[in-house]
């Protein structure tokens, strides 16, 4: 089984190569049953809830932000671990330090409200546990050599340790769990996969380069994101369309570690067995380090790139981004590749630490090169393979980042115990525009 993986694939096979909210618009997304099909469907087969409910509580996810910052901020010398409930008792958690109670309240939204329930009695709050986990990287590196990355579990108050061992055996690291444990100040947890290589970098190009590929292309009516990006050998995913205000110009994203020459390409819909879109790129721009992780591709003139993105290998158009968000552990989200297809989970970290970059830095600080910090979602119906990287993490017209890498033992859902994802802040801090 191939389980850590850079999202690339090789001729058919996958290898290795891995703030607040920005409003877009004065309209705040809300769940449209018409437009958000994969969302709705996927959380009411994990949770249970009627379609209609899962509606009004996955509206009640995006509407709650502001109050949801609110109570970070309230509560910020306190706040050991704050996280969503799901169906059927949605809820807002917020665990704190200390034994002064606060009376439980409401956040209230277009959806309706949001009850928030208040835990007390932690020992470390959550900032105190990531700046332990932070500092004490270097140690962990020399304690378990086959580390891959950690991060703090808030909901069941761990941290959650990936680690490389053949044949996905946690034994071999049984005798350091206790000593681990002693570091951190908190119970461990270990996720042992199988030996897989290091993602290495694919040959690097001058921006501005084109791609060598001069296929005879067919101008689409619409060019969404979430298309596959293919370089012969090697396939990516096209994540959220762009705009770079300074040129004028727009494309599309991708993961950093992808290929920089590559033609975006449409999914095949029967009775079509090939593509029927191929367009040539210029790699414009590339961010890979220790905490970034994408570039981008801009298209020839007369070519019109729109603001939608793919929910499906037959479904690329209509679904708008309207808001980008950092997320709330709990938050329900999808991605969409070009192996496995659009697929959910929940949201676990937003500071998983990745020990996986080998790409130089953009600066020498230990702390955030080559160990930068992503997202990590995982589900019991989530999918992720070679191939998926830089697709667009999403959920109903809310973008939250591009997938970076994953752990995965196949293609099918279920597979991918969990896939990590750079936040799209790190995108539009670099001065693009979401479409």
């Amino acid at each position: 089984m191939k389980w850590w993986k850079v999202l690339i694939t090789l001729a058919g096979f996958g290898a290795c190569s891995a703030g607040g909210a920005v409003e877009l618009g004065p309209k705040l997304p809300r769940v449209d049953p018409s437009k958000h099909q994969l969302e709705i469907s996927d959380y009411s087969r994990t949770t249970g809830a009627p379609r209609d409910v899962a509606v009004v509580e996955m509206s009640r996810q995006i509407l709650a932000q502001e109050g949801i910052e609110a109570l970070r901020e309230e509560f910020k010398h306190r706040l050991a671990a704050l996280y969503w409930e799901d169906y059927p008792n949605q809820a807002i958690h917020v665990r704190l330090t200390g034994a002064a109670a606060v009376a439980p309240r409401e956040i209230h939204t277009d959806a309706g409200p949001v009850p928030v329930v208040f835990e007390l009695g932690a020992v470390m709050t959550l900032a105190e546990q990531k700046d332990k986990l932070r500092a004490s990287w270097p140690s962990l590196k020399k304690m378990l050599p086959g580390l891959i990355g950690a991060s703090v579990n808030e909901r069941f108050g761990f941290v959650g340790i990936d680690v490389r061992s053949e044949g996905g055996d946690a034994r071999p690291y049984a005798d350091e769990k206790a000593s681990v444990e002693r570091l951190l100040g908190m119970p461990v947890k270990f996720t042992a996969v199988p030996e897989e290589p290091r993602e290495v970098p694919p040959a690097i190009l001058e921006s501005g380069s084109k791609s060598t590929i001069s296929p005879g292309a067919v101008i689409p009516g619409v060019l969404p994101g979430g298309w596959m990006l293919n370089s012969g050998s090697q396939h990516c995913t096209g994540g959220f369309t762009v705009r770079d205000p300074v040129s004028g110009k727009r494309g599309v994203l991708t993961a950093g570690h992808c290929p920089n020459s590559a033609v975006y390409m449409n999914y095949p819909v029967p009775p079509n067995p090939l593509p029927t879109v191929a367009l040539p790129t210029t790699m414009e721009a590339e961010y890979w380090s220790g905490t970034t992780d994408f570039q981008w591709h801009s298209f020839a003139e007369g070519v019109t790139v729109n603001n939608v993105y793919c929910t499906s290998f037959t479904s690329c158009g209509g679904v708008i981004i309207l808001k980008v968000s950092a997320p709330t552990i709990g938050t329900r989200m999808c991605h969409m590749g070009a192996t496995t297809g659009a697929s959910c989970g929940t949201l676990a970290s937003t500071e998983y630490i990745y020990d996986g970059v080998a790409h130089p830095c953009e600066n020498q600080d230990p702390l955030t090169c080559p160990t930068g910090t992503w997202l990590r979602v995982e589900g019991s119906s989530l999918a992720c393979a070679g191939g998926d990287s830089g697709g667009p993490v999403f959920a109903n017209s809310v973008a939250y980042g591009l997938a970076k890498a994953a752990i995965s033992a196949g293609t099918a859902p279920g597979q991918c115990p969990a896939l990590i994802v750079m936040p799209i802040n790190r995108v539009t801090n670099k001065g693009l525009i979401l479409l």
